[in-house]
């Protein structure tokens, strides 16, 4: 438990800080970034189906999972070393941003009280979209998700995709595919462009909670099953779908609304609320699936 705590808090941090530092980018890397983590998903699914097709046993997979992970990290810090030793944009403008205050403090981006209440007023609905749309998130996936099964799984047959990749490729995969889809549709389409449409689109989402309920998670004492995987597939590919299209839209849209100087805050409070969200919402996962 305090792995995991530890773990989220310094994934926390190190959102945050990678948020404040694309501030000193173009607007077209944020786009980008958010990719990068629907790629994340999709790359973690696919070892978990290599290993569940190698069958081995939990001591060696573990070993497995601990190996790629140590890896990507490594590499990803030479990368981002080597990157940031060679890349112009990092030695000149950068560095340029950096040292153009005497000060370190007053260059971050505090703002006084009455700049601070025009920036969330000119945001709010983007904030609003985005506590929506990840704390929907939050409340089932991946908590109830990964218990919903196929409809067959007990049938007797011996079908290693109802009983064994079922769940990994469907709830995670198929997940994490159409979350990038989403992200990326995003990225090109930016529409709507109103702020009040997006967060009306994000509270609509939350229609696909009960949806997911009523699939086949088990163990469930409460709630009948309605939808089989037929629907419930497209339902888990609609929920990533939504939700990387509007997660995404909701960043690349700020910085049109915000003024230059609120450009790092509002930016850094957008993932900060989405992490807040997320956390919150979590509690409600144990009760959704006491609920069923």
């Amino acid at each position: 438990m305090v792995l995991a705590v530890l773990l989220n808090v310094c994934s926390a941090v190190t959102m945050i800080s990678l948020f404040e530092l694309v501030t000193k980018f173009p607007l077209g890397y944020y786009g980008t970034i958010l990719s990068g983590q629907a790629i994340c998903g999709i790359f973690s699914a696919i070892v978990q189906i290599c290993i569940l097709s190698m069958r081995v046993p939990s001591l060696f997979s573990g070993l497995i999972y601990f190996s790629v992970g140590s890896i990507i990290i490594f590499s990803t810090t030479i990368f981002y070393l080597i990157t940031k030793k060679k890349s112009k944009y990092f030695i000149y403008r950068i560095s340029q941003y950096e040292g153009s205050s005497t000060n370190p403090v007053e260059s971050r981006c505090f703002l006084d009280t009455t700049k601070l209440k025009a920036a969330l007023q000119r945001t709010k609905w983007f904030l609003g979209a985005m506590v929506f749309v990840q704390g929907s998130t939050a409340m089932v996936h991946p908590g109830l998700t990964a218990l919903i099964v196929s409809v067959d799984r007990d049938s007797g047959l011996g079908d290693e995709w109802n009983e064994v990749y079922f769940v990994p490729v469907i709830t995670f995969l198929g997940f994490n595919l159409f979350d990038f889809l989403g992200r990326e549709m995003a990225r090109k389409i930016k529409r709507p462009r109103q702020a009040c449409v997006i967060l009306v689109l994000a509270s609509v989402r939350l229609i696909l909670v009960p949806f997911l309920m009523l699939c086949n998670a088990q163990p469930r004492k409460h709630m009948p099953v309605v939808f089989d995987d037929n629907f419930y597939i497209l339902i888990i590919c609609t929920f990533g779908l939504t939700q990387g299209y509007l997660v995404n839209l909701c960043i690349i849209s700020v910085p049109r609304v915000a003024r230059k100087e609120e450009l790092e805050f509002v930016t850094i409070l957008l993932p900060l609320s989405a992490i807040l969200s997320m956390t919150l919402c979590s509690a409600f996962n144990l009760a959704i699936i006491c609920l069923i």
